[in-house]
């Protein structure tokens, strides 16, 4: 149960991330570069101090940055994909590209996945699929690769995460400490304006939906399969939907509610021990 809470509030917050991004960037509030850099140093000035206060060790590692790429590039890729797409057909893109590339990198190590827990990624990818392929629609295809190239960073940024020995609050610190440098160059390199609203917006998406929400995520990933793990991010993009049409003014249709289910399901026989 503690488990099954815990990766309900980390999907909550990757829909969180696509909410604020598409908002900011949507209305034209800020630019994708300026979101970028602020929404990284914002994550790590939180989680700098969040480490300082448990004492935990920030010596540079090498999987530390690995990830830090890993990081900076779904970052970027992600906030400027959301100048051209809205926020359920980024989703989509982003977390079916994340599902692809996990599974990809489980088969690569070796994993064998179970019977059920084909199952449980296929009942949920085809919930996915059911609730968001008709509003794709056609969006710009430079975006939408930036999309998929933001999933595949995403994919590495939690297998590495996954699989680097550290503890998650050193793992995820030192990769938002060790993308700071980028970060900032992106954000004084590329000359975007930036309202209040926008930043702000940046900075609740850095400090709160990626800092605290990525937190979660790590100390989670011990316990989860690449495939569950993959899987149950199938999850944020019904969120992003239903938080889209919420507060973004998307339609809300009944398929919704039956996608919701077959994902959930999947994802709950992925999660089953």
């Amino acid at each position: 149960m503690r488990l099954a809470a815990l990766t309900a509030i980390a999907i909550c917050a990757f829909a969180g991330n696509s909410l604020l991004t598409r908002a900011a960037l949507g209305d034209g509030l800020i630019g994708a570069g300026a979101f970028a850099g602020i929404r990284l140093i914002s994550g790590a000035v939180v989680l700098l101090a969040f480490g300082l206060m448990r004492r935990q060790s920030l010596a540079p590692t090498n999987s530390a940055l690995l990830g830090a790429t890993f990081l900076f590039a779904y970052a970027a890729a992600f906030s400027f994909a959301y100048l051209e797409l809205d926020a359920a057909s980024g989703a989509l893109i982003l977390f079916g590209s994340v599902q692809i590339a996990m599974a990809g990198a489980a088969l690569l190590r070796g994993a064998r996945y179970s019977a059920r827990e084909y199952l449980g990624v296929a009942i949920a990818f085809a919930g996915l699929v059911f609730l968001l392929a008709p509003r794709v629609g056609a969006p710009a295809f430079a975006a939408a690769a930036l999309m998929a190239g933001a999933g595949a960073a995403w994919a590495g940024y939690t297998v590495n995460g996954k699989y680097s020995g550290e503890t998650p609050v050193q793992s995820i610190t030192l990769s938002f400490l060790y993308a700071t440098p980028a970060a900032a160059l992106l954000l004084l390199t590329m000359n975007s304006h930036a309202t209040t609203p926008g930043v702000l917006l940046a900075v609740a998406s850095g400090a709160g939906a990626s800092a605290l929400g990525y937190l979660i995520w790590y100390l989670i990933l011990p316990s989860l399969s690449i495939a569950t793990a993959g899987a149950a991010q199938l999850l944020a993009p019904v969120v992003t939907a239903l938080g889209a049409a919420l507060l973004l003014g998307e339609r809300v249709s009944t398929t919704l509610a039956l996608a919701g289910a077959l994902i959930i399901a999947g994802i709950a026989l992925t999660l089953r021990k």
